[in-house]
């Protein structure tokens, strides 16, 4: 089970983009990467568009290693957005009860991946330097570590999970949280 879902999100992760209905400020370096990505056909056009990406990327937003790149369709999801400089990232609902998330850097309908995590039991709260948090119902928050257990039993989650208040204090200062969210066809 393990591995066919680990197949099911690398399939996203290779196969997924997004058009908003928001207005954005695009660069010039955004509108190329852009471009660049809506004919990738292999691993190293994949690698160079995400190498471009990472270029971009603010010095002191959050250092995400990418997943991949994606080209999301047949979804109409809520994404959440960020302040600057985490503004790099969005962060896409998968699924209605935002327990399914997506972290992305959206460049308009192709972009770059940087983890899929689902988290049954809690929705969708905030990010960390290596986290992502859900809130449980009972309001407590739950760490699911962006990082995947290097040894993993079928049928055992994969992701480390901490509660928020057991992370070091340096962990818990790096968590950022939604400035908004908007709806996006994919």
């Amino acid at each position: 089970m393990k591995k066919f879902l680990m197949m099911f999100i690398a399939t996203i992760v290779l196969c997924t983009g997004c058009t908003t209905t928001r207005n954005t400020i695009v660069t010039e370096d955004k509108e190329a990467i852009c471009e660049s990505l809506t004919d990738i056909t292999d691993w190293d056009e994949a690698n160079k568009v995400i190498d471009d990406v990472i270029a971009i990327r603010p010095d002191n937003a959050l250092s995400y290693q990418p997943h991949g790149a994606y080209n999301l369709t047949g979804y109409n999801s809520k994404v959440y957005t960020f302040d600057y400089p985490n503004d790099f990232y969005e962060v896409v609902m998968m699924d209605d009860s935002e327990d399914f998330i997506f972290i992305i850097h959206n460049t308009g309908n192709h972009g770059v991946s940087f983890q899929s995590i689902v988290y049954k039991g809690g929705v969708f709260h905030g990010l960390t330097s290596n986290y992502v948090l859900f809130k449980e119902t009972d309001g407590s928050i739950t760490a699911v570590s962006l990082k995947e257990k290097e040894h993993c039993e079928i049928g055992e989650y994969c992701f480390y999970v901490e509660d928020f208040e057991n992370l070091s204090e340096t962990e818990q200062k790096t968590a950022i949280y939604p400035n908004g969210y908007y709806q996006c066809k994919f």
